[in-house]
């Protein structure tokens, strides 16, 4: 395996700050700390340069934001402006080294990957692990773990970077994010956890989840494999209860994480399953029944809001066209003709007096 002990000077270089600072930018939107810290953006990144050569740079803490409409525990968190430049530079450096040796069936999170990159991959794997077009044939076990990003141990993650990063001053900066990072009891910080929201987060996920990708493609030689963040799924024309029960083991035995008991099926593919948002079958594919409740109400909030002028056209549009761009994916001609055929976006007359 190859390894790289000297990593901290590249991402502690100004351009790499810099570089960091603009992708931050493109995904936030105009507030005051943006426009604080663009005054003097020059002056800024090089005061965080120094603070990170120093080694007196300390993150923040982060807080939680509750997400409406969800359970008590459904949260992402936000990392300070400044927070954010260096993690998103920490992911810089480190995404390339380990994205070499991520497996191929690995698609969250991955430039050229992505949900529809994995939909059409599980479509194939579904062709070929059914006979002759028998969907019965076809055993799928979908997974899904429990309180995946809250439950990352600590200590097993270090673990994993420090097989491949051995400079001792990157692991010291990402040893100082995951001890602000919360573990499952908000507010609370300890040896597990990292924040969905954070820049660095997602890629932390998908490196920690590669040791089981190895584990189940080939320590159980499962063929048919894929993953997309904590939703993976393999398919075969045996049963997979004892793949099943290995997987639990190996979760816990080597990860201290668990699958989710609501979430994780042993069915066949003439049954359906849901995966990444659709319900899959053999020769088609459906929008969710839950997906597309949420869509249908929101329609309806979105025409009230567009006829009484508090979102644009434009705005309207794009809230739409995300939605028709996902449906697409899916068997779903006759179902947004019904939806849009008649559908009337009109806006109030106000009186003139």
């Amino acid at each position: 395996m190859k390894t790289y002990p000297s990593l901290y000077d590249k991402l502690t270089s100004f351009s790499i700050l810099y570089k960091a600072y603009h992708k931050v930018r493109r995904h936030k939107k105009d507030n005051r700390s943006i426009r604080e810290f663009e005054y003097s953006l020059e002056e800024n990144i090089f005061n965080l340069q120094q603070e990170l050569k120093c080694f007196t740079y300390r993150s923040s803490r982060m807080e939680p934001i509750l997400i409406p409409h969800t359970p008590p525990q459904k949260a992402i968190f936000s990392p300070c402006l400044k927070d954010r430049v260096v993690q998103q530079a920490i992911r810089m450096t480190v995404y390339p080294l380990f994205n070499k040796a991520f497996i191929y069936d690995s698609y969250a999170f991955r430039l050229g990957k992505g949900t529809h990159a994995a939909i059409r991959r599980f479509d194939s794997f579904k062709q070929k692990a059914a006979r002759r077009n028998k969907p019965a044939s076809a055993h799928i076990l979908k997974m899904d773990i429990k309180k995946y990003y809250l439950n990352i141990n600590h200590r097993i993650l270090l673990t994993i970077l420090a097989r491949k990063i051995k400079d001792k001053r990157l692991i010291w900066l990402i040893k100082d994010f995951l001890r602000k990072s919360p573990n499952k009891t908000f507010g609370a910080y300890g040896t597990k956890g990292i924040p969905i929201g954070s820049p660095l987060s997602q890629t932390l996920a998908n490196i920690y989840l590669n040791e089981l990708d190895y584990f189940i493609k080939h320590g159980l030689g499962c063929k048919y494999y894929i993953r997309f963040a904590d939703d993976f799924a393999v398919l075969d024309r045996k049963d997979l209860t004892q793949t099943k029960d290995a997987i639990s083991t190996y979760l816990w035995q080597s990860l201290l994480l668990s699958l989710h008991p609501q979430k994780t099926r042993l069915t066949t593919l003439d049954k359906g399953i849901n995966f990444l948002g659709y319900k899959i079958f053999y020769f088609h594919k459906r929008v969710k029944s839950r997906n597309l409740k949420n869509f249908t109400e929101r329609l309806e909030c979105l025409k009230r809001e567009y006829s009484q002028g508090l979102i644009t056209q434009e705005k309207l549009t794009q809230k739409i066209r995300g939605w028709v761009e996902y449906a697409r994916y899916a068997d779903s001609y006759n179902l947004r003709k019904r939806i849009f055929e008649g559908c009337v976006f009109a806006k109030e007359a106000r009186n003139s007096s």
